[in-house]
């Protein structure tokens, strides 16, 4: 669900920023989603929605595997207590 809106957030972040160097033709986000909507259709809020889940899921997994990695090391090494390696790991 998470990736369903922050896809729409990026392309409307994307699509903004642009008008903003070139034309200023939208004059808020929501009349920037409502435009596009009316000339491409309403799949266009999915644009980029695969690559997005790809990036997302790449980070995720990268990010959980190191938080356990760590965690279990300063856990079993005894350097710190369980209270305080799982914010440690976590990036506090």
């Amino acid at each position: 669900v998470a990736g369903m809106v922050s896809t729409i957030e990026n392309l409307v972040k994307t699509q903004m920023q642009m008008d903003n160097v070139t034309k200023k033709e939208f004059q808020s986000s929501f009349d920037c989603v409502r435009t596009l909507v009316e000339r491409h259709g309403w799949r266009v809020v999915y644009t980029g929605h695969g690559v997005n889940t790809l990036r997302e899921a790449a980070f995720l997994g990268n990010y959980f595997f190191m938080y356990e990695g760590l965690r279990e090391f300063l856990i079993h090494n005894h350097w710190l207590h369980v209270q305080v390696a799982v914010p440690v790991a976590g990036g506090l």
